[in-house]
């Protein structure tokens, strides 16, 4: 039932408005200094604490850093390399050693959010020009702005914003190599796919998660796509031979989420936060759009996205402890343009929701049962606050069990989000979750 009276369009603005400045004050919260410690982005200590140099020599606290790391991580040295070398040549220009490393990874961190911003908005123009080639330039250029809005505002570049050292060396460079090899794909150079494909496992492993997807769900002939495929996992594989480390013996991960599963499916929420629900709506109609049918770009996303999605959370789940789990973020290739694409196709549909009287209700029940939520979160006694504190205990104390990293204020506010955002769950007609031929055959 919908209702359009003046008075009810009135009280649906005043409702969103609200929404919106929840949202802005949550996230505000979050980042005032008396409630998370001071970033590294704005102080040079810190970031030196960030880096564990702290009773160390800096030089030699870098060359660790750079190549004596613990397995994995000593292997994602491609994000590392470029800040080293851009700290060497502070050094020989006569900077500081704590203002050279600074202002490597300041400029660093800028120059991978640029590149991953710039061609996740050439990711969504492409698959908008391919499902409406008519679309007005305008309205790409909006929907290209609500894309790069998504990706900022999401939890884990939020916290890479305020902590470079934990985003900037690799998370943000994979991503853009991942978005980069995508649009290779997208204009069917498999060669240059291949090639940045097998550059991307020197940032990270998981990036051969682009690999996976050519494989299994491209339509080319497995025989022009095997090598391809199989070139990436070779090298990394000859990488690992060439400079061995130790392995854990069993899944780090997958024992400390399963001893706090409340925490863990927190910090999961605060992965994507509200494009949980919007990327499968996305999905729904992009799927049933007739240009997934015969563009074979879109037919290659739409039918991996499930598969990719299930094969990244189960690995992620296991290896990955607690905050750890945003490296699924790795998807957001697939969860930011669907849900701003699906926003557009659904548009129609959506405005009527948003008109109707139940959901106003439910939108209004929601905002006050968030603020209710978040101030019983915060008590103002400290018995409560012990008390909530061992309820959700690492929601409190937050990454690296550090009390200086507090994620209450950020998940109650995507928690409010991600709740308001279930209603568009009726939307979805007859969600489907194919498995394409050759994958049926693999099984």
């Amino acid at each position: 039932m919908a209702i359009s009276s003046p008075a009810v369009a009135r009280c649906k603005s005043l409702l969103l408005l609200a929404a919106a400045a929840l949202t802005v004050a949550g996230l505000l919260t979050l980042f005032q200094k008396d409630v998370v410690k001071t970033s590294c982005i704005d102080n040079i200590v810190e970031l030196r604490y960030e880096l564990g140099c702290r009773d160390t020599n800096q030089q030699t606290c870098i060359e660790d850093w750079l190549w004596e790391q613990r397995t994995p991580y000593k292997y994602r040295i491609l994000g590392r390399v470029p800040i080293w070398a851009l700290y060497r040549a502070g050094i020989s220009l006569g900077l500081d050693e704590d203002h050279a490393i600074y202002d490597s990874f300041v400029t660093f961190l800028l120059l991978f959010m640029a590149s991953t911003l710039f061609l996740l908005g050439l990711l969504t123009r492409t698959l908008l020009q391919r499902i409406a080639p008519g679309l007005p330039r305008g309205m790409q250029s909006s929907l290209t702005g609500l894309a790069w809005a998504l990706f900022v505002f999401s939890p884990p570049i939020l916290f890479f914003v305020k902590y470079p050292v934990r985003g900037a060396p690799n998370d943000l460079l994979g991503y853009s190599l991942m978005i980069g090899a995508l649009l290779l794909l997208a204009q069917r150079r498999i060669a240059w796919f291949c090639a940045l494909s097998v550059l991307a496992v020197f940032c990270r492993e998981t990036t051969l998660l682009m690999p996976f997807i050519f494989l299994f769900f491209d339509p080319l002939p497995w025989r022009r796509k095997l090598l391809p495929a199989a070139l990436p996992v070779a090298v990394l594989v000859a990488y690992r031979v060439a400079w061995p480390g130790t392995y854990d013996p069993l899944p780090a991960g997958i024992l400390l989420n399963l001893k706090f599963p409340a925490e863990t499916l927190g910090f999961v929420l605060l992965t994507f936060g509200p494009l949980w629900l919007l990327a499968p709506l996305g999905y729904a109609s992009l799927r049933r759009h007739e240009a997934a049918q015969r563009d074979p770009f879109l037919r290659t996303l739409t039918a991996s996205f499930p598969w990719a999605f299930l094969l990244t959370l189960c690995v992620c789940t296991a290896f990955s402890s607690l905050w750890e789990i945003r490296t699924s973020y790795i998807l957001l290739f697939y969860f930011v343009p669907f849900s701003a694409i699906g926003l557009y196709l659904e548009r129609g549909r959506i405005a009527s929701l948003l008109k109707n009287k139940y959901f106003l209700f439910y939108l209004a029940a929601l905002s006050i049962e968030a603020v209710r939520f978040w101030m019983w979160m915060h008590p103002t006694t400290l018995p409560e606050l012990i008390a909530r504190a061992r309820m959700f205990g690492l929601l409190y104390i937050g990454y690296a069990n550090s009390p200086q990293h507090n994620w209450i204020n950020i998940f109650v506010v995507y928690l409010f989000l991600s709740a308001a955002c279930v209603p568009a769950l009726s939307l979805l007609r007859r969600p489907q979750f194919p498995i394409s031929g050759k994958m049926r055959q693999w099984l």
